[in-house]
């Protein structure tokens, strides 16, 4: 035909969307007028529903599935395929196109949110002591998982040095790791030393080694002495380096102190001899030089002690009074100590009374020439003190003489008395009646006087025994005389 026209306000040639299905009649015009009409059917088919899924919050570094529906295919933008696996890197909507078996296509979108991991810290590395506890506790996230069987917060021992892992989770169940290393630390060998005994009353000194510092219990500083007050256990605590401790004990034990005994007190005579012997230890040690069990001669009154050890080396003393009674004064008094060889005897006497001459040619109390002959002939006398016991002796010596001098019958002519005497003197010298002289010695033999009386005063001097020699005529004699 030459020209067109179509009802329902189609114009031949010229796209239009038709509102729903539905049948189009054209009526065609020829060259003459003549007309013709013809129908053309146009289904208009619905589009898909297309559906991009829901708003999808994933955790960065998550993957992620976008699947579109309602249609027979599906294209994404974004480089994406419907269906596989990828790894948003932001926040972004996503498009689909769906188109279904008539070719007919629609658009969905669906947003995809990026959550921020959570900041999480598994805290600072630890360091700990063998058989010490350790706790970890996460941060930064809402809750925590650790591996090795750790609970977030609760304490645990660790056996050896390891490092621990926890995955902590935010409100949006984003889950991000950290990790720590715990390190154990070998405890210090320490040693308290080993096993002390001390005598009672002896310090002590305790240290110990293997550590830094050591940390006593009892009051006890190390190194520091101290006196046990009885047998205890001592426990040292050793710290190191790495404040790691460890403890160890040590056994003080007590030794009492013998008991010493010196004896009991002895009351001895002077120059007799003592013997002090210590009991209740091992050893003894004396003081003022002398030895235990062996005698020794006591001069004066005198405390002496006694330092007793035992096996253990405790010490313990004690002290014993030896009382030194001084020996009698005793004094040997002769008329006369040179005598002529025929004189019959010679009276001896000797102070106190009650004492015994002995000695060559002495018989009980006198002294016979004839029996000891001429010479010098020593006589002792010995006096023994009722009261104390001890004994005192004086000699003298008799020297005996063949005389010329002026005796009568043998005997000598000069008699002293009194004697003992507490002053005066008097010499008699039978058949004499010439000079004489008298010279007054002491013991030592110092000169003290001279006189030519018969009468011979002692009051001047000291108590003791003095020694007349006494000359007239020829004759020379030597008289012990006492002042009382």
């Amino acid at each position: 035909a030459i020209s067109y026209a179509w009802d329902n306000g189609v114009v031949n040639g010229v796209p239009f969307t038709p509102a729903a299905s539905g049948e189009y009649i054209v009526i065609a015009t020829g060259g003459v007028g003549c007309t013709a009409t013809d129908t053309v059917n146009i289904i208009v088919n619905a589009l898909p529903s297309v559906d991009a899924g829901t708003f999808l919050p994933i955790c960065d570094g998550d993957t992620v599935t976008l699947s579109g529906a309602g249609a027979t295919t599906y294209i994404w933008d974004n480089g994406i395929s419907d269906g596989v696996l990828f790894t948003p890197s932001t926040t972004t909507l996503y498009t689909v196109t769906g188109t279904d078996a008539n070719g007919c296509s629609a658009s969905d979108t669906v947003s995809v949110g990026i959550w921020n991991l959570p900041l999480v810290d598994a805290g600072a590395d630890q360091p700990v002591c063998d058989g010490n506890q350790a706790t970890l506790s996460g941060s930064g996230a809402a809750s925590y998982v650790w591996n090795n069987s750790v609970s977030d917060g609760v304490a645990f021992t660790p056996v050896s040095t390891a490092t621990y892992t926890v995955i902590g989770t935010d409100g949006n169940g984003c889950k991000n790791s950290d990790q720590v290393e715990v390190s154990v630390n070998a405890l210090p060998v320490v040693s308290a030393g080993p096993d002390v005994a001390v005598c009672a009353g002896d310090s002590a000194i305790l240290n110990g080694s293997g550590a830094a510092s050591y940390t006593w219990d009892n009051g006890i500083m190390d190194g520091v002495h101290f006196i046990p007050v009885a047998a205890n256990t001592y426990t040292v605590t050793g710290t190191d380096g790495n404040g790691c401790a460890n403890t160890d004990q040590v056994a003080v034990t007590l030794n009492v102190l013998p008991t010493v005994v010196a004896g009991v007190d002895q009351t001895v005579c002077a120059g007799d001899p003592v013997t002090v012997s210590g009991a209740g230890a091992s050893s003894y040690t004396w003081d003022n030089g002398i030895s235990d069990g062996v005698a020794f001669t006591a001069n004066a009154t005198a405390t002496y002690t006694v330092i007793g050890a035992d096996v253990n080396g405790c010490e313990n003393t004690d002290d014993m009074l030896v009382t030194v009674t001084p020996s009698p004064n005793v004094v040997a008094v002769v008329a006369a100590d040179t005598v002529c060889l025929n004189l019959e005897n010679v009276t001896l006497s000797g102070s106190p009374a009650g004492g015994v001459f002995s000695g060559n040619g002495v018989t009980d109390d006198r002294f016979y020439p004839t029996v000891a002959g001429v010479g010098s002939h020593d006589v002792l006398y010995s006096y023994t003190d009722p009261t104390t016991g001890c004994l005192g002796t004086d000699s003298l010596t008799m020297v005996v003489e063949e005389c010329t001098g002026i005796t009568e019958n043998g005997r000598s002519n000069l008699s002293i008395y009194p004697n003992p005497t507490s002053d005066q003197i008097t010499l008699d010298i039978k058949g004499y009646s010439g000079v004489i002289n008298v010279n007054v010695y002491d013991l030592q033999g110092r000169l003290l006087e001279t006189t030519t009386n018969n009468v011979v005063s002692l009051r001047k001097h000291a108590k003791g025994i003095y020694v007349l020699k006494v000359s007239y005529g020829v004759v020379t004699e030597e008289i012990r005389v006492v002042k009382e």
